[in-house]
């Protein structure tokens, strides 16, 4: 989570003391004084212009950042999530459907530049190769390119090219060694595609995002959010009490995040998608929120469709 720096409160400048000094230097400087007098009474000026702290304002804030503790992983409420988890289970999932035409298309994708190179690795990963550690430019900013990609509903062949893109991406952040810019939204188009190609895709993103949620990192509230807005969308292999345990713990993340940021100047953040810089899909979060929430009004779950909306938009489920 991001966080700022405490600032310090300004106080009025001493100007009696300032308009004291102007007098004295009128008075003393002269024809006589010497250039390290003049320099003497120019520095006292500026120091009296200087704000000063107020006594009362600690340079250091009493809850300061490193005081707090970075909240533990998912408790054992979540072992039914563990029990799921599979690194490799979207890239798995979507293999089967890539031919040679969706292959060209995402290594043509940075207008045919190293399209020859793209393709081969991403043809090895196809046929069942893991992704390199780290992933390297040969196919990762192709990947990174599709992934932006914004296919229609009814473009199957788009939305299984977009979401091959980011199953590599998405299965090589868990590798510790690659670090994918814009984790969070990859993991929301990542999530669409897979619900406009049926509920074995949501699934099986389950299972990826279940494998992240260990991770020591602040991109695993959005992974557990996302389980969460799976089980919405149809997700079957993550059920309603694993959701619970999974909100209760974000909220306890956020909450713990928010705690930090009171300190800090500026506007503070309230729902966990205020607490991300990569925002380029936020729309589809709150597209998929809103058919996830539907979801969970028809199968009776509306309360977890309600906590997941808050802790989203809103903040923390405290009195909830």
């Amino acid at each position: 989570m991001p966080s700022s720096e405490p600032g310090k409160r300004k106080q009025p400048f001493k100007v009696k003391a300032l308009e004291d000094l102007l007098a004295a230097m009128r008075q003393e400087v002269d024809a006589t004084s010497t250039k390290a007098d003049i320099e003497m009474l120019v520095t006292s000026a500026i120091d009296a212009m200087k704000p000063e702290v107020s006594s009362s304002v600690p340079d250091v804030p009493a809850c300061a950042v490193d005081e707090i503790p970075e909240p533990p992983a998912p408790g054992a409420d979540c072992d039914v999530i563990r029990a799921v988890a599979d690194p490799d289970a979207l890239l798995n999932a979507v293999r089967p459907l890539v031919d040679a035409a969706i292959l060209k298309k995402i290594a043509d994708a940075d207008y045919g530049s190293d399209s020859e190179e793209h393709l081969v690795v991403l043809k090895s990963i196809r046929d069942g190769a893991t992704p390199p550690v780290p992933l390297r430019w040969h196919p990762e900013e192709v990947c990174a390119l599709t992934r932006w990609g914004n296919p229609k509903k009814d473009d199957r062949r788009g939305h299984i090219a977009r979401l091959f893109a980011c199953a590599i991406l998405l299965r090589t952040a868990m590798d510790g060694e690659t670090e994918v810019t814009g984790l969070t939204d990859t993991m929301i188009v990542a999530l669409d595609s897979a619900a406009v190609l049926g509920v074995d895709f949501v699934d099986a993103y389950v299972r990826w995002a279940a494998s992240g949620i260990d991770n020591a990192d602040t991109d695993n509230d959005f992974i557990g959010a996302s389980l969460v807005l799976a089980r919405g969308l149809g997700a079957t292999v993550v059920d309603a009490s694993g959701c619970e345990a999974l909100l209760g713990w974000v909220s306890f993340r956020l909450e713990t995040w928010t705690m930090v940021h009171d300190v800090a100047p500026g506007n503070k953040p309230k729902g966990l998608l205020d607490w991300t810089f990569f925002n380029q899909r936020h729309s589809v979060w709150h597209a998929l929120l809103e058919r996830s929430v539907k979801g969970f009004s028809v199968s009776g779950e509306q309360v977890i469709g309600d906590k997941l909306v808050h802790l989203l938009k809103k903040g923390p489920l405290v009195g909830l």
